[in-house]
């Protein structure tokens, strides 16, 4: 028996909802960031967290493509996967 906590049988389709809902939230915060720029620069402690942040999530980024990838070309080889091209990355842009 094979139990999914997430609720989605298929990991592929769960991590591409979850990095597209991590990059709306990064959008929201960078323009409510925007908004109280000259303020919130003064705070050092939330400039190195949004930094740390914005290296993790650009690591990520092409971690998932790898994986989605592998995960593609094991399930359906086909020209897409032995190209390495992805749909999600180009999605994701």
């Amino acid at each position: 028996m094979q139990v999914y906590y997430s609720g989605v049988p298929d990991e592929r389709a769960w991590a591409i909802e979850l990095f597209s809902r991590l990059l709306t939230c990064f959008v929201i915060e960078q323009t409510f960031f925007n908004d109280f720029k000259v303020r919130l620069e003064l705070d050092p402690t939330l400039m190195r967290m949004r930094q740390e942040f914005e290296i993790h999530k650009e690591k990520l980024r092409p971690f998932l493509i790898k994986r989605l990838q592998d995960q593609r070309s094991r399930s359906i080889p086909n020209q897409e996967a032995r190209t390495g091209h992805c749909r999600f990355y180009d999605q994701a842009r």
